[in-house]
């Protein structure tokens, strides 16, 4: 009875739950890790989820300089030992909590299998006071996923993963930073998807995905519509091989008229791949991407080379392009309003990245690498039309220089440790730094069992001084967020968790005018049936 009661409760308010990006059909295994398809460590930069693991994997670092990367609000800390983790429940783990500043907070998961079929659920949602006039946040959705199987003994289509998605969020705040604080935005994503993938014949994979995202502006009648299409295909002979990869985004828009625009981005690769030694492979293409009259045509190459046993050594030479819209900035920047064009096309003329891998067993996992880019069409936020109502504006001819070291420790004994710092650097051809790309940024996450039922775990973030403008003149002093994490296991079924945000209680700023949350205390539950 208790586990109704519970999610009668997270279904019956306006909750909000954490921010995120959006969910992407991610690619399947066998294009990702392929025999003869390289993975190159990436620079990792975290973004809220709205749609939860329910495993926490280790990725490995990935930032790179289209992100729009300082768009973490503030949070309730990460919880990398999840309950989901641990496998310890059987079909759903109910999350909720109360604080000064987030009243109140829910999670509510939900996952059923049998042969051949999977079925997975969230619903979520988060509610932050007025920690100053006009500050709150309201955020609340729901989404789902079906996968189907089909038998790898089947005569027709053997192997087959057939993938249903479902998301609706909608989330309200005001533009309390601006010159009208009381402004209220409202905002709706509605996303769905259908694909499927096989990958039992390792000579011939692939993968075939749809998806069908609107994003709504309610308070300026502003629709966006996103139809996206992927395509991926691999096939290996022996020593040899090929992979063509295609998307294509078609975005429909429509503001406060009765006729639609319409653009159309579609990029593509095609390489050859060769793998004539064990511990060693090369991968030659060609890249192509175009939107309106903008295009880039260039070569593409890749390799790994294993160095000895759990050391790996890859590098890439990768020109491509970022399609950035008008979902992909808000996403970003909850405070950004369309102003003044539709979409950008950043284009990286030249992207090399070279990166080292150590692995340890299941224990130590660390990557060290660097990325060098030339890029055009850079975006940036720019609220200097109107103050606290952020637009975006464009530097061509950046350069861009990025270091990182990322690891993760995972002990019995000495419990888990999460690290990443990066150095980032994007500087303008007259030598200024792009807005709001701090130069350091630094993550910590640590977690240990003391008993059989007491965990408790930190985690600080800090992001170094950054500025807010083109010329360089006003900057946003460094962002630090020490929290901890504590949960006590009351029942074989419940825990007590309590949750200590910006113990600090220093006064950190992502965006302009826009202070975020100040010191919050968050005690909850945690229940698994």
């Amino acid at each position: 009875m208790i586990k109704y009661i519970l999610v009668f409760l997270i279904l019956g308010i306006p909750l909000a739950a954490q921010e995120s990006d959006n969910q992407s059909i991610e690619l399947p295994d066998f294009v990702i890790t392929g025999t003869q398809n390289i993975t190159i460590p990436e620079a990792r930069k975290e973004k809220p989820k709205l749609f939860q693991a329910l495993s926490q994997e280790f990725f490995k670092p990935s930032f790179t300089p289209d992100q729009l990367n300082i768009s973490k609000f503030s949070d309730p800390l990460r919880k990398d030992y999840s309950s989901f983790e641990k496998g310890n429940f059987n079909s759903g783990l109910l999350i909720l909590g109360a604080g000064l500043e987030t009243l109140p907070t829910g999670n509510f998961y939900f996952t059923q299998s049998a042969q051949p079929v999977m079925f997975n659920a969230h619903i979520y949602g988060k509610n932050i006071n007025e920690y100053r006039n006009n500050a709150g946040y309201n955020i609340s959705g729901v989404e789902g996923n079906l996968n189907l199987f089909t038998s790898t003994k089947a005569s027709l289509l053997p192997g087959l993963k057939i993938s249903l998605e479902g998301h609706y969020n909608r989330d309200n705040y005001k533009l309390f930073g601006s010159n009208t604080p009381g402004y209220k935005r409202e905002n709706e994503i509605i996303e769905s998807s259908i694909g499927f993938e096989s990958g039992l014949n390792d000579q011939f994979k692939y993968s075939l995905n749809g998806r069908y995202e609107t994003l709504k502006l309610i308070d300026t009648d502003y629709v966006e519509r996103l139809i996206k299409g992927d395509a991926r295909i691999q096939s290996n002979f022996g020593k040899f091989g090929f992979s063509v990869a295609a998307d294509v985004t078609n975005q429909l828009l429509r503001n406060n008229a009765a006729t639609e625009d319409s653009y159309l981005y579609y990029s593509g690769n095609a390489s050859f791949h060769i793998n004539t030694v064990e511990t060693f492979n090369v991968k030659l293409g060609v890249h192509y991407s175009k939107l309106d009259s903008v295009d880039l045509l260039s070569t593409i190459a890749s390799f790994d080379l294993k160095l000895d046993d759990g050391i790996m050594f890859y590098g890439e030479y990768a020109p491509h392009t970022k399609f950035h819209h008008t979902k992909s900035f808000l996403e970003s920047n909850r405070y950004y309003q369309p102003l003044t064009s539709d979409n950008i096309l950043t284009k990286y003329s030249t992207f090399i990245k070279l990166a080292f891998e150590f692995q340890y067993r299941k224990f130590f996992e660390i990557s060290v690498g660097a990325s060098f880019a030339q890029i055009d069409n850079v975006p940036y936020f720019d609220d200097s039309v109107s103050k606290g109502v952020f637009d975006f504006g464009t530097s061509d001819d950046v350069n861009y220089f990025n270091a990182f070291v990322n690891a993760k420790f995972h002990s019995s004994v000495l419990g888990y440790l999460y690290f990443d710092a990066y150095f980032n650097r994007l500087r303008t051809d007259d030598n200024f730094s792009v807005p709001y790309r701090p130069m350091f940024d630094v993550g910590i996450n640590y977690g240990y069992q003391i008993f059989t039922c007491l965990e408790l775990g930190t985690q600080l973030q800090y992001l170094g001084k950054f500025y807010t403008d083109i010329a360089n003149t006003n900057s946003i002093n460094s962002y630090v967020d020490l929290a901890l994490f504590a949960k006590y296991n009351l029942l074989s079924q419940l825990d007590f968790t309590t949750e200590l945000n910006n113990i600090l209680n220093k006064k950190n700023y992502i965006y302009k005018n826009y202070l975020e949350k100040p010191f919050d205390i968050i005690v909850g539950i945690e229940y698994r049936w």
